[in-house]
């Protein structure tokens, strides 16, 4: 079919896309669309604010992987039915078949051109976005709270073969998956992934005056995102004092004259925020687990702890899978554990079943929700908690868990989907855990009848 001319944006028009005099197809991109053109890695964020112009660019950028593309299927996800149908499809529809001719089978959600297909879904139904192999994808506006990271890694396996490049055109809505798993990888320079950012006035034809009245008028936070196109913390973010950027922290030597020598581990927090880097965690620091349960969505997250600086290092996750494999992938490690800690105050059956298994699990210390959450995050707060960058489930969690707004915007005491948060509440459990003061300061009571009892736990940590 052969591929259109370049221009300029030109005189306003339905599409970026026209027939000449002549009756050759041609394509005028703005400045910001032209970047995106340009890059070549072989995934683009195209992260752009409302009205930017990246749901038209979309078809064209398709258009030239699959005539450089052998025969195959292309693949194209918007992140709800509503956008598919309203925008995506009829910008697809326009171009490939009413000015190029391909077929368009509504049955089945594909346009066919010759050997080449097109095959059109939505990231609601995660079933759909299984395919045995693609050549290239589009997904569009995937940074919406209801895409999470399990479509993302579909899709994926679906490229695995062909490692075909992926276009994805949104605005940013929260600091989830998209942020850790695409987008810090590109701002890290990592092979294979590239960012494009432009505000809303990029596009020509979005008028000025919208844009100012609209910054004047939005929570700086919400206009940052939503019209320039950039990450920021929204309101009602729960962990709010968690910082995904990385801690940079100065070495601890155990003795000023043994210059070449210091204790294992990052050292001594200096500046920055709670993520670090993975490192060799030593046989000796103790481990506590944090198990929120459930027969299909059980989370399990490892911390350990300094014990001179009795900092708490996240460094290992796991999601999903029943008592029997999770109990026994907690043993499998064979570390020194501290305590498994998790469940909610009524899930004793829970916690006999990992105990008959060979995992003892303790009630969490602070029974409450938001007593809980508060304790968890003071860690944060106070740089003693850090999670290593390769946690992405975590991460996202992190970066999503929030309270409804009301109608000015303003945190209600609601969280949203609070159900789905799994890795969070075992975050919760292993957290509150921590004692504010070490271990060397707790103070037992006069008498404690069972030392790994909660109560007995509780005193050896100084918490009342």
């Amino acid at each position: 079919m052969g591929l259109p001319s370049w221009t300029g944006p030109g005189p306003a028009r339905e599409h970026i896309w026209w027939r000449d005099a002549a009756g050759r197809l041609r394509v005028g991109l703005h400045a910001g669309q032209m970047r995106a053109h340009r890059c070549l890695a072989q995934i683009v964020l195209m992260l752009c604010g409302f009205q930017s112009g990246k749901t038209s660019y979309a078809p064209v950028w398709h258009l030239r992987e699959i005539e450089r593309s052998r025969v195959g299927d292309h693949f194209v996800a918007s992140a709800n039915y509503d956008l598919l149908k309203l925008k995506l499809l009829p910008e697809y529809l326009a171009l490939f078949r009413d000015e190029l001719g391909w077929e368009y089978r509504a049955s089945d959600r594909t346009l066919v051109g010759g050997k080449k297909r097109i095959i059109f879904r939505s990231a609601e139904a995660q079933a759909g976005l299984v395919s045995a192999t693609i050549l290239s994808a589009v997904l569009d506006e995937w940074g919406r709270p209801e895409v999470g990271i399990e479509q993302w890694d579909m899709v994926m396996r679906g490229l695995s073969l062909s490692q075909g490049r992926v276009l994805i055109p949104t605005t940013p809505y929260n600091l989830g998956w998209l942020k850790v798993a695409v987008y810090d990888r590109a701002i890290g320079g990592e092979p294979g992934y590239g960012l494009v950012n432009f505000k809303s006035t990029e596009n020509p034809w979005f008028p000025r005056e919208v844009y100012e009245r609209r910054k004047r008028e939005m929570p700086s936070w919400r206009f940052v995102m939503f019209y320039d196109g950039l990450f920021t913390k929204p309101a009602g973010i729960i962990y709010e004092d968690y910082e995904d950027s990385y801690a940079v922290f100065e070495p601890i030597r155990p003795d000023p004259n043994e210059i070449d020598k210091r204790l294992p581990g990052p050292g001594r927090y200096v500046s920055g925020g709670n993520l670090v880097k993975p490192f060799v965690i030593p046989k000796w620091w103790l481990r506590t687990v944090g198990v929120d349960f459930g027969p299909v969505n059980t989370a399990v997250l490892w911390g350990a702890e300094d014990p001179v600086t009795h900092n708490v290092y996240w460094y290992r996750e796991k999601s999903g899978g029943d008592a029997r494999e999770n109990a026994e992938n907690v043993r499998s490690y064979k570390e020194p554990i501290r305590m498994v800690v998790g469940g909610s105050a009524s899930e004793d059956d829970a916690r006999a079943e990992w105990g008959e298994l060979g995992v003892g699990v303790v009630r969490p210390f602070v029974d409450d929700l938001e007593p809980g959450i508060d304790r968890a995050n003071s860690l944060f707060k106070q740089r003693r908690s850090f999670v290593f960058d390769v946690l992405t489930g975590l991460r996202s969690q992190l970066g999503t868990y929030q309270r409804e707004l009301d109608g000015a915007g303003e945190p209600t005491e609601k969280i949203v989907e609070k159900s789905r948060f799994h890795l969070l509440d075992a975050y919760r459990y292993g957290g509150t855990t921590i004692g504010v003061r070490s271990r060397a300061e707790a103070k037992l009571p006069g008498k404690v009848p069972d030392l790994r009892s909660p109560a007995g736990i509780k005193a050896r940590m100084g918490i009342r």
